[in-house]
């Protein structure tokens, strides 16, 4: 009875000194990402959240943090990531002008480059973006993803849209001519939606990113720590096995 009376007069003290008397919650991180299957799903299919999004969800709680994610245009999402309004965005390529806005984890995933074009097309092969000067082919393109230098001085026109699955319908209604795509994304894209024989596909020369990250603002509070435990935990998912059984339920 006197151990029980010493407990309460312990919490009550500590009460009245604003001291917690309960575990804290881990931080939730805010993560932004626009629909990309299989990457990432804004819907889940069949439980299926992204390869992506459950490997960075699994090595960030392994590192002590919840995380939410909220999906958005892909040229919103990385505002909002390069303002420090989201912890991070996810898939994120590489690209030196935005060094002064990110932080790269290490690779998350990989992707494989290609031109998509209608399965009409006669022309040369769509193989780089000389190609598609030669041709006067009409590019189209996510908004945030275009980078204008690529067709200076090629005459080059640039459709742009704020989703992948609008690019798409574009290139089929014959709105475009052609646009650059994620091999793994197209495939995907292509089955769900009953599209088999309506494309053809060139893997593009003339783009070495091949890998997709978090990328990290660098705005964010302990962005640097975060992205050292992330490293590590991503390192030990690859290693137990925990990576590649994540990515086998996509295949």
């Amino acid at each position: 009875m006197l151990h029980r009376i010493i407990i309460y007069l312990l919490i009550g003290a500590a009460n009245l000194l604003g001291v917690s008397t309960s575990y804290a919650e881990p931080p939730v991180l805010e993560i932004v990402a626009c629909n990309y299957p299989p990457y990432e799903l804004a819907t889940p299919e069949d439980g299926l959240r992204g390869f992506d999004l459950e490997v960075v969800k699994e090595a960030l709680s392994r590192a002590g943090y919840k995380t939410n994610f909220t999906f958005y245009p892909w040229a919103r999402a990385y505002k909002m990531t390069a303002e420090g309004r989201a912890f991070a965005a996810l898939s994120c390529s590489y690209k030196a002008e935005r060094e002064h806005e990110i932080l790269w984890t290490k690779p998350i995933s990989s992707m494989t480059d290609i031109y998509v074009v209608r399965s009409d097309y006669t022309g040369k092969p769509v193989v780089n973006k000389f190609v598609i000067a030669e041709e006067k082919l009409a590019v189209g393109n996510v908004k945030g993803n275009y980078i204008s230098e690529q067709w200076e001085g090629l005459g080059v026109t640039v459709d742009l849209s704020s989703s992948e699955e609008l690019l798409m319908r574009k290139l089929l209604d014959g709105r475009v001519d052609v646009i650059p795509q994620v091999k793994e994304n197209y495939l995907y894209y292509v089955k769900k939606k009953g599209l088999e024989g309506k494309f053809k596909i060139f893997k593009a020369e003339d783009n070495e990113t091949s890998k997709f990250h978090l990328c990290i603002s660098r705005k964010s509070p302990d962005a640097e720590k975060i992205r050292t435990l992330f490293d590590e935990k991503l390192g030990e998912m690859h290693e137990d096995g925990t990576y590649d059984a994540i990515h086998a339920r996509y295949q």
